[in-house]
């Protein structure tokens, strides 16, 4: 991540890590690091920095109605050749700007927010403590501020806090 990708998702037994990485200023990391918690079973958000560039890491679990068909599992025995060319066709993607669009929904909303958290919109990691930060314990609790509510870009958090389980 840290170097050659800017947005990636990975499932693992219905454990899910979504991660997006950009450069940005110092202040910028600073006030992502405030939204980092570890709630129950470890679902949260990380917040990782290397010099300007930083690594915002989410750890949760999807409703399966959102995963039934609406995300391309990885094909093992798909021929990195054949991902190539189709790559160059545009077939699996499209240039928008200076983002790239896949076909694949979940990537595409990962992109959104990704944007999101580069403009200084919280509002999903927001959303991310809503459904994970609730401690049993006082003294494991993180208190988070929340961030100003805008229309613009309103849709794409409801639909990243709906798909959370």
């Amino acid at each position: 991540m840290e170097k050659y990708y800017d947005v990636m998702y990975r499932e693992d037994y219905d454990w899910w890590t979504f991660a997006c990485t950009f450069n940005t200023l110092r202040e910028r990391i600073e006030e992502l690091q405030k939204y980092e918690f570890s709630g129950e079973d470890d679902l949260g958000v990380t917040v990782e920095s290397n010099g300007d560039r930083v690594i915002v890491a989410i750890y949760c679990r999807i409703d399966a109605s959102f995963t039934d068909g609406s995300y391309d599992e990885y094909d093992e025995d798909e021929n990195e050749e054949d991902y190539e060319d189709e790559e160059e066709d545009g077939e699996n993607g499209r240039e928008k700007g200076m983002e790239l669009v896949a076909e694949d929904e979940l990537l595409n909303l990962l992109v959104q927010v990704r944007r999101q958290l580069i403009d200084g919109d919280c509002r999903t990691l927001y959303a991310v403590w809503e459904k994970y930060g609730d401690f049993d314990d006082e003294k494991d609790k993180v208190e988070i501020s929340i961030p100003a509510d805008k229309n613009a870009g309103k849709n794409i958090v409801e639909q990243f806090k709906n798909m959370l389980d």
